[in-house]
């Protein structure tokens, strides 16, 4: 089914709203899989899928931040998305928000 979604134009995905369509174009993008390496347009995908409250899209929209691809790092922004996606039932996302949180805690008190 990945690569049914990969011949639907870019403007339908947008059109239909679906998560899952979102999240395979933005693999895509990402590894670079029948269309030119691009994080920026991943993150896009991303984006529109997080914003329909899917925790997968939350949960690599997390990583994205955490590693600065296709977006600028930022640990605050990568929290955000691992906690929404964690409250989405992401339970991935749970652990490393909770790691992050445990070593921020950890350096404060050194």
């Amino acid at each position: 089914t990945t690569f049914l979604f990969a011949i639907i134009p870019t403007s339908l995905l947008y059109n239909l709203q679906y998560p899952p369509a979102l999240n395979n174009m933005a693999h895509m993008y990402q590894k670079g899989y029948g269309v030119k390496k691009d994080y920026k347009k991943a993150v896009a995908y991303l984006q529109k899928a997080a914003k329909l409250k899917d925790n997968v899209a939350q949960f690599n929209l997390g990583m994205a931040y955490q590693k600065g691809k296709g977006v600028e790092r930022s640990i605050d922004k990568a929290l955000h998305w691992y906690k929404k996606a964690g409250k989405n039932g992401n339970v991935t996302a749970k652990v490393i928000y909770g790691k992050i949180i445990a070593k921020q805690k950890k350096n404060i008190e050194k």
